[in-house]
C-alpha cells in the first residue's frame, strides 16, 4: 500500500524497488491517492503495467483525508494477508524487504513488523540528521518489542487464508 500525494518525481524510483524484490509471492500494488495533480496515478499505473503488476488506485478527497482513513480504505481495497504500508516518497533499502516483513508473521504471537525509516534523496537537512543521530544507532541493536509509537514502516498481517503479498 503506498500512500501518494504528488509524488510522481520519486514513485518510479520505489515501483522499481518493489519489482526487484527478491519475493516468491504475488505483489499487488494499492495506490492510496490524495488528489495528486501531477500525474502521479497515471504515472504509477503505466509502470506497474510495465513491470508486470496491476496497480489499484483507492482515490481519497483531500478534505477527507487522515491517515487512518487513508490506511483504512486502501487496506480494504487489499485482498491479501500481507501489506506493507509506504509513502509514495519512500524507497526500500534492499531486495529482502517483503521477504524479511513476511517471515516475522510465522509467529502465531505476530501482530505486525516496525522498522525505522531511512532518509531519500526527498528528506530535509533535519531528517538525515536525526536519521544519524537516532535511527542507525537504534538499527544496530537486536529486534525488541515496541511498548510506545514511533515513526518508520510498519507492515501488518490481516487474517485471510492467501499468502500474496499487497503493497
Amino acid at each position: 500500500m503506498i500512500r501518494t500525494r504528488n509524488n510522481r518525481p520519486l514513485i518510479e524510483g520505489l515501483l522499481e524497488d518493489i519489482h526487484r524484490q527478491e519475493f516468491r509471492g504475488g505483489v499487488q500494488i494499492v495506490l492510496a491517492d490524495t488528489e495528486s495533480s501531477d500525474g502521479t496515478v497515471a504515472t504509477a499505473k503505466a509502470l506497474g503495467r510495465n513491470l508486470g503488476c496491476e496497480v489499484t488506485v483507492v482515490p481519497i478527497a483531500q478534505q477527507n483525508f487522515s491517515y487512518p482513513t487513508g490506511l483504512n480504505r486502501a487496506f480494504d481495497a487489499a485482498d491479501n494477508p500481507y501489506i506493507l504500508s509506504l509513502a509514495g516518497h519512500e524507497r526500500l533499502s534492499n531486495t529482502r524487504t517483503l521477504d524479511a516483513a513476511i517471515r516475522g508473521s510465522r509467529s502465531p504471537n505476530f501482530g505486525g513488523a516496525y522498522g525505522p525509516a531511512l532518509p531519500n534523496m526527498n528528506s530535509t537537512r533535519s531528517e538525515r540528521l536525526g536519521a544519524m543521530v537516532l535511527g542507525i544507532p537504534r538499527m544496530l541493536k537486536k529486534p525488541q518489542r515496541l511498548t510506545k509509537p514511533e515513526v518508520g514502516a510498519l507492515t501488518g498481517l490481516r487474517p485471510s487464508p492467501t499468502s500474496h503479498v499487497r503493497t
